[in-house]
């Protein structure tokens, strides 16, 4: 019931944020508990709670209204744009220190812009379900940053429903998207391993990487005439064999993997007095490659303006990472 409440709640204060100085009607809670599938008595509870509160004013025999003074508005009795953010799935527990890089730039340049910010939190599961929870929330625009496994068909549903939207996928036609150029970044990994002679690459990322980061890793060595034996960590288990096997088998060469397995493969290359070298993802022997997020944040607020505007066509845009050398 606190999810079901809590909806209907920020559905009235996005009503209630837009409306100014003017006092608008909202929908009545039969109307309201029909669009959200939720009880009416849910929808009495939230209702109450808002009143009590001096939200809504009640007018008997008419229904409920927003209450214009609960809100300043600074700009000619307008309140300033209001944009969503949703961070990788919206579903996360916590942030951590990456995400907080990427989360804070953005939000940095989108408040410094003068706009006013809402971090959108999501429960849905399907897209019917995340597209009426992200458009009840009454943005003027929306910004989904860093989630890989984003479906162009959520977004040019919302973008359809005349919410602007930017994100940060390739790939993407019906959408803005500010993406960062990993692939050129994944292919520089790959000629420094070819010019390295390294002849066998364990890798330990997830199928969404494979498709594309190793996909050019692999075009490098072709590029260069070089052969690589390149053995990804899921299949290897799938077979049967120990980790133990390969590195007893194969004794010299690179793995890539996320920061949570480092621990448990350098325990196992100790063990087989194997001769290998640990990079993460974007890591190469002479540096590591970084994403620029103050500079896609830039890039997303500039197109927001220009959205704002009224540019109707979609722009894709690259972003070169940033090289670090050791």
């Amino acid at each position: 019931m606190m999810k079901e409440t809590l909806r209907i709640r920020h559905y009235v204060m996005g009503i209630l944020y837009h409306a100014g100085n003017a006092s608008v009607q909202i929908l009545s809670s039969r109307e309201l508990a029909a669009r959200f599938g939720i009880a009416r008595s849910t929808v009495s509870l939230a209702l109450k709670e808002l009143i009590d509160e001096g939200f809504l004013i009640p007018k008997h025999g008419i229904g409920n209204f927003t209450n214009p003074k609960m809100f300043f508005s600074p700009q000619n009795g307008k309140m300033p744009k209001l944009i969503g953010v949703v961070l990788e799935s919206g579903r996360s527990y916590y942030i951590n220190s990456s995400g907080w890089e990427s989360l804070r730039a953005t939000c940095d340049a989108v408040i410094q812009e003068g706009y006013n910010l809402r971090i959108i939190s999501l429960s849905g599961m399907d897209e019917d379900e995340i597209s009426e929870e992200i458009l009840s929330n009454k943005v003027d625009a929306l910004i989904w940053i860093d989630n890989l496994m984003l479906k162009e068909s959520l977004m040019k549903r919302l973008a359809d429903a005349g919410l602007p939207v930017i994100c940060d996928n390739s790939g993407f036609s019906q959408v803005d998207t500010v993406v960062y150029d990993t692939d050129t970044a994944c292919y520089e990994i790959g000629k420094e391993f070819a010019n390295r002679n390294v002849s066998a690459i364990f890798y330990d990322l997830s199928e969404w990487f494979v498709r594309h980061d190793l996909r050019m890793i692999k075009q490098a060595y072709r590029d260069a005439g070089k052969k690589c034996r390149i053995t990804l960590a899921k299949e290897w288990e799938k077979s049967g064999a120990s980790l133990e096997e390969y590195f007893r088998m194969e004794k010299r060469g690179v793995i890539i993997s996320n920061y949570k397995r480092h621990s448990h493969l350098s325990m196992l290359v100790e063990q087989c007095h194997a001769d290998f070298s640990f990079f993460y993802r974007l890591e190469t022997f002479s540096g590591k490659y970084f994403y620029p997020h103050e500079e896609r944040a830039r890039i997303m607020v500039v197109r927001l303006k220009e959205l704002f505007q009224g540019k109707q066509k979609p722009d894709q845009q690259l972003i070169p990472l940033k090289f670090l050398k050791k």
